[in-house]
């Protein structure tokens, strides 16, 4: 009986060997193997986190520049009230600050709309109220600039709007 077991115990074994053999794959193959795999899972871990860096600086972009606009838009009255001091009473430092407003604005991309005499745009003008005027939908006057950042409107421009016949319905 002890023989019976012994033997089984040598099939078995006889039976690894075989299956390993019939694999046909040396060490070297397999540490091959193991090494593309490992090479393929470092490189896509590599590429994710390239990823993740350039979503952080998007990201960090987007908030900066959100933040900005925001600071923004709270200096634009202050700028406005600014040129309406000097329309009713010039001085040199008020031309100096409401230059350096300018130097400022176009260094961050600031730029005015230009309205008087355009075609008016919802997306960029607001309109306070629609006047007599020679064309239809024309920019007659200007009540408040408007501004764009980076193609972004910082503030829409506050316009009164020309039609023939005012009454009529848009």
């Amino acid at each position: 009986m002890e023989d019976h077991l012994e033997e089984r115990e040598n099939n078995s074994e006889e039976e690894k060997i075989k299956a390993e053999a019939g694999n046909n794959s040396s060490p070297d193959e397999e540490t091959a193997k193991q090494m593309a795999e490992l090479e393929e899972r470092w490189k896509r871990a590599l590429a994710d986190y390239q990823n993740l860096e350039r979503r952080v600086a998007e990201e960090r972009f987007y908030y900066i520049n959100s933040a900005n606009i925001g600071l923004l838009r709270k200096i634009l009255p202050l700028k406005d009230n600014l040129e309406k001091a000097y329309a009713s009473s010039p001085s040199q430092g008020l031309a100096q600050i409401l230059k350096q407003f300018e130097t400022i604005f176009k260094t961050e991309g600031i730029e005015e709309i230009k309205s008087l005499g355009e075609d008016f745009n919802p997306e960029i003008h607001e309109c306070l109220e629609v006047v007599v005027g020679e064309e239809d939908e024309k920019i007659v006057e200007v009540l408040s600039p408007g501004y764009i950042m980076k193609g972004k409107v910082l503030r829409p421009a506050k316009v009164k709007v020309g039609r023939k016949n005012p009454e009529e319905k848009i």
